[in-house]
């Protein structure tokens, strides 16, 4: 009776790129990519929508961190804190310092579901870019693996 691994092996041999068989098996491992990013652009969707602006403040800055900032803004008589990026805003970490007005969405009846941005829109659109990117990079990297995959060495395939 032959491994698992040896079936794995015979599975991926067979798969031709004319069949749908090869398609499903390059597009299965791109679903993650593209749900992680659907799940942005619906949530980002949303305040997009139905968000109502406040002006928040910059509590703190780690610029070395991908330009992470603190901020904190009141909606609903309370007082929430989070981080945002800055390239959200359009503007250089360098430029938020302490006390600085940044433009925050939330949502009137969540107020915890929130966002600094300077345009929410525009930030679901690069999250669908992202996903269609994403998804079509994988599906063609896998693609590129099984279609090489009869040409590797056989201890490259753990057989």
């Amino acid at each position: 009776m032959p491994s698992s691994l040896a079936r794995l092996e015979q599975v991926l041999l067979q798969l031709r790129p004319h069949s749908p068989r090869f398609w499903l098996a390059c597009a299965l491992p791109s679903l993650p990519v593209i749900a992680l990013f659907a799940y942005a652009a619906i949530r980002t969707s949303a305040i997009a929508r139905r968000g109502q602006f406040v002006e928040g403040t910059v509590v703190s800055t780690h610029c070395s961190a991908q330009g992470a900032f603190r901020y904190r803004f009141t909606a609903g008589g309370r007082e929430f804190e989070d981080r945002g990026r800055a390239a959200r805003l359009h503007l250089a970490c360098d430029s938020l310092g302490p006390g600085t007005s940044v433009p925050v969405y939330y949502l009137p009846e969540h107020p915890s579901t929130h966002l600094a941005s300077a345009d929410p829109r525009s930030l679901v659109r690069r999250y669908l870019v992202g996903a269609v990117v994403g998804g079509v990079f994988v599906i063609l990297g896998v693609a590129a693996l099984l279609y090489t995959f009869p040409t590797w060495p056989k201890e490259w395939r753990g057989a």
